[in-house]
């Protein structure tokens, strides 16, 4: 049996990530569940992904906004 988990993403999974996001392109998939990160790369960069994350994850930050 395979065993999944999740993770903080790490800057070095960078070119995993974006493989990822092409393999939804490639088979015309719908994209959920990335954190937007396809968004991002359109537009951004994985870096800036990754400091989206980080704010997101900031309870105090997102109390901020809402």
């Amino acid at each position: 049996m395979e065993k999944f988990y999740l993770e903080i993403p790490p800057k070095e999974r960078e070119q995993d990530a974006i493989d990822f996001i092409n393999e939804f392109y490639e088979y015309n998939s719908d994209i959920n569940g990335t954190g937007s990160m396809d968004i991002f790369l359109k537009e951004s960069t994985y870096e800036q992904w990754l400091e989206e994350l980080e704010k997101k994850s900031n309870q105090e930050y997102m109390n901020s906004i809402g």
